[in-house]
């Protein structure tokens, strides 16, 4: 599966089978992996804003859910998912193998952070537990 759309179905709380499927509908194919541009269609068809950031500075890690775009040490995009509660932040990454490209802070390389808007109204966030 993309990374792209486990990261979404995470922070929907849903199985990533029923998102993919839900893209299927819409014509969106992740055989090759999901482009922002696929991505922010398929956010606005959902109703769910969001707001992207290159980098990570001064983007102000707020509550709520997004997804960052790091460089794994294959020299390849990945997503991973991010849910901040109060002042901690869960990282939750489909691969779990924590293998990315470092900066000199010792942190991931990360390109951009999309900040998804509140969507609770449209569906129950749930964010992932070990055990899904």
């Amino acid at each position: 599966m993309s990374c792209v759309p486990t990261c979404l179905a995470m922070a929907f709380g849903v199985n990533p089978k029923v998102l993919i499927a839900d893209m299927a509908e819409l014509g969106i194919g992740i055989n090759k992996g999901v482009t922002r541009r696929v991505e922010s269609f398929y956010l606005s068809h959902r109703g769910i804003g969001y707001e992207r950031f290159l980098g990570y500075e001064n983007i102000g890690l707020g509550r709520g859910h997004y997804l960052a775009e790091i460089v794994n040490t294959k020299a390849l995009m990945h997503c991973i998912y991010l849910y901040v509660k109060n002042d901690e932040i869960v990282v939750f990454d489909p691969n779990k193998d924590g293998s990315y490209l470092l900066t000199t802070d010792n942190e991931p390389r990360v390109m951009c952070f999309t900040r998804l808007d509140d969507f609770s109204d449209l569906i129950k966030p749930t964010p992932p537990t070990e055990d899904k």
